[in-house]
């Protein structure tokens, strides 16, 4: 074997393929999933664009506790979020790369993509939220969802229910955004990363919870981990890094991540940290567990707040954590496993 060829096998080509791809979205929903159930029943809330230090203190205090493994997911599950917004931006600037874009079968391929997958699962989630356990459902918030709208609701007399369809919205506002900065180099992306966490810092120290709350359920909180998958695609081909440093790197964003989670002046760094871990550990290790949880993401994501809904109806004080969160699980992954192979069909 050349000397060349050795020194090839001891770097490792950045680019993401699919099984990475899929191992950072099974990583992702499993926590996420995890998180929207847990920081419920438990009743604990996470810093999220905002930082409490007794939110802080609680998580500290009862980090070895007999429920801790909960309290984990419910405190630190939300970054796992950023994973999609980032492979949502790598995904787009993989495909379109510098090739034109027809934007109104751009915009039409993605919200057909969008209302399939919402819709089904959406409609059975509010005749049973509002009709069989008679909760106040607005009709200003049904028609936000369905319409992608209700993130730019001012959340002070609406419910969020179900909270994570936000993520919809979201996302569509980066696909538009996608357009305006796709052939953007990578110095200007870099500047646009820099000008968005500089707006999260500008909104942790404001202590305004509702533009806060706003800005998470907008592009505005999402749009760095959005912007570094962009700016990824365009780099990693150049980039090649050795075993040793991808898992230096990883175990350091790691370390960073529960740093950037526990000190208000690191809070806006926290989505990326999350990011760098995630794809440095599936450069590392890839697991097929993952893989098959990566794949029916997307109805892992729609289906869960049915299924937490219902959980959290019935669940009590003295319902176990973990019992009551691995029937939770065991039931969501059924049903979405049976969604996803409904969507498949032709």
């Amino acid at each position: 074997m050349t000397g060349s060829a050795i020194e090839c096998k001891r770097y490792f080509q950045m680019r993401l393929n699919k099984t990475q791809c899929a191992n950072i979205k099974g990583i992702a929903i499993l926590t996420i999933v995890i998180h929207n159930f847990t920081s419920h029943l438990l009743n604990i809330e996470s810093n999220e664009m905002v930082y409490n230090q007794h939110i802080t203190d609680y998580f500290m205090n009862n980090i070895w506790s007999a429920d801790a493994l909960w309290l984990w997911f419910s405190f630190l599950g939300w970054c796992a979020v950023a994973a999609f917004f980032f492979l949502s931006g790598y995904g787009l600037a993989i495909k379109y790369d510098i090739r034109d874009i027809n934007h109104k079968k751009y915009i039409s391929h993605h919200l057909v993509k969008l209302w399939k997958l919402l819709i089904p699962v959406y409609l059975i989630y509010v005749l049973v939220y509002h009709f069989y356990f008679q909760h106040n459902y607005s009709f200003i918030i049904f028609t936000g969802h369905l319409t992608f709208t209700i993130n730019f609701f001012i959340y002070k007399s609406y419910t969020l229910e179900p909270g994570p369809y936000w993520f919809f919205g979201a996302i569509l506002q980066l696909y538009f955004l996608f357009l305006f900065i796709r052939k953007l180099n990578i110095k200007w992306l870099i500047t646009l990363c820099a000008i968005f966490i500089l707006y999260y810092y500008i909104v942790l120290y404001s202590g305004d919870k509702q533009l806060s709350l706003w800005s998470r359920v907008n592009f505005l909180g999402w749009a760095t981990p959005f912007i570094m998958g962009i700016i990824y695609a365009k780099a990693n081909a150049t980039i090649a890094l050795s075993r040793p440093t991808i898992a230096t790197l990883c175990v350091l964003s790691l370390v960073m991540c529960f740093i950037s989670m526990t000190n208000k002046p690191m809070v806006p760094l926290t989505e990326v940290f999350a990011v760098t871990f995630l794809v440095c550990f599936v450069k590392l290790f890839t697991f097929k567990i993952f893989t098959i949880l990566g794949a029916i993401s997307a109805s892992l994501f729609v289906v869960h707040p049915f299924f937490r809904m219902l959980f959290l109806e019935y669940s009590h004080s003295s319902c176990h954590t973990t019992t009551a969160t691995l029937c939770y699980l065991m039931i969501t992954l059924l049903f979405s496993w049976i969604h996803d192979k409904f969507k498949s069909l032709k």
